[in-house]
């Protein structure tokens, strides 16, 4: 889901060290593996750019790499408490239901997560009217029950000509990748044929932040953007051509035309920055919450993350504290686990216990899979 070249290492004369392999292309690293002597990193493309930092400290050498990549801001306060999850609650009723039920529980709830379920035909940026006939209403009773809703917003886009606004502007904006002759890059995801925007232009950023307008207004208080590796449906390595078109334009960055080798690594950081900006820009005065499946070192910056679809088992209970760690010494100081596991159902005795853990995480989501 993530990739954040960098590693750190403790012992030896010199203590703790770090190192930041900042190419944004397919890199690899070796610790020991071709000769036990050496420890060697690189990649096929792309510029050996990388940064050493010392410790002699892991404090240090953490704090030394968040400030070349950048700081977390400081969440909302309200999710920081227990967040109830599923993929995916199918009504307004059943979302009420649910909060009513911990509420009557005594569970100490501040969110609830709205995965795809919610959306007409899984079209980012819609509401099913039949199922969520009144979101703000929903948002305004929940509120008032102390709990916050966060809606999923995947990126990709369906290409349909007619009756879906996201699609229209965003033509109309230029804002979708292409492919290298040019044509719009389509391919299938959970709404069907789907444009994906290019976030690696200044002006698709900005069309895309301006998307989430209709949901705050609804009272929806945070924003999840899953799938954005980027993940394809049918074809063999589930994600986008690498000989798509990105159009770098930022204001970072001198204007020119890249392929997804280069954008790959950097695509979900760039959507969640999108997504980060667009919110400080519709509500200057309010903490964003957006979370993300895919990064890069410095995405922290934009949004907290998730260690992505786990199994219920205690060897997946086991590892979620290591990655969480992991994360964090990686700069990502607000990350999650799937609380009880994704998939698969949980003993109770496996769920009480991945409960008490995931209560000292930075993120504390249950989540889970239909049917579990």
């Amino acid at each position: 889901y993530k990739s954040i070249p960098f590693f750190a290492a403790t012992g030896g004369a010199g203590g703790s060290y770090g190192i930041l392999l900042d190419n944004t292309y397919r890199t690899w690293f070796d610790f020991g593996h071709r000769d036990a002597e050496t420890l060697s990193f690189g990649g096929p493309d792309g510029p050996i750019d990388y940064y050493f930092i010392a410790g002699p400290s892991m404090a240090e050498v953490t704090r030394r790499y968040a400030d070349l990549t950048g700081h977390a801001p400081l969440a909302p306060k309200w999710a920081l408490g227990y967040q109830q999850s599923r993929y995916s609650y199918g009504s307004a009723d059943e979302v009420r239901q649910i909060a009513a039920r911990l509420r009557s529980d005594r569970v100490p709830t501040d969110v609830i997560w709205l995965d795809i379920g919610y959306q007409d035909r899984n079209r980012p940026f819609t509401t099913d009217a039949k199922t969520f006939p009144d979101l703000p209403k929903l948002a305004t009773e929940m509120k008032a029950d102390g709990i916050k809703l966060v809606a999923i917003t995947d990126l990709h886009i369906a290409a349909v000509e007619q009756g879906y606004a996201p699609y229209q502007s965003g033509m109309k904006a230029d804002a979708f990748i292409k492919n290298a002759d040019g044509s719009p890059y389509v391919a299938p995801v959970w709404p069907g044929p789907s444009a994906f925007p290019d976030f690696t232009k200044t002006a698709a950023r900005t069309w895309w932040g301006s998307q989430y307008k209709g949901f705050l207004d609804a009272g929806i208080a945070g924003f999840w953007n899953d799938m954005n590796e980027p993940a394809i449906f049918e074809t063999p390595t589930k994600t986008m051509p690498l000989d798509t078109r990105h159009h770098i334009d930022s204001d970072d960055f001198a204007a020119r035309i890249t392929d997804h080798r280069e954008a790959h690594n950097v695509y979900g950081m760039l959507n969640t920055r999108a997504t980060f900006d667009g919110l400080l820009k519709l509500r200057p005065d309010e903490r964003p919450f957006v979370m993300t499946r895919a990064s890069y070192a410095g995405g922290q910056r934009y949004a907290v993350t998730w260690t992505g679809d786990n199994s219920a088992t205690w060897d997946h209970l086991k590892l979620s504290v290591q990655q969480i760690i992991n994360l964090g010494l990686s700069g990502f100081g607000y990350s999650a686990a799937d609380v009880s596991g994704f998939a698969g159902g949980p003993s109770p005795d496996l769920l009480t216990r991945w409960t008490e853990i995931g209560a000292f995480t930075p993120v504390f989501r249950n989540h889970s899979a239909t049917g579990t």
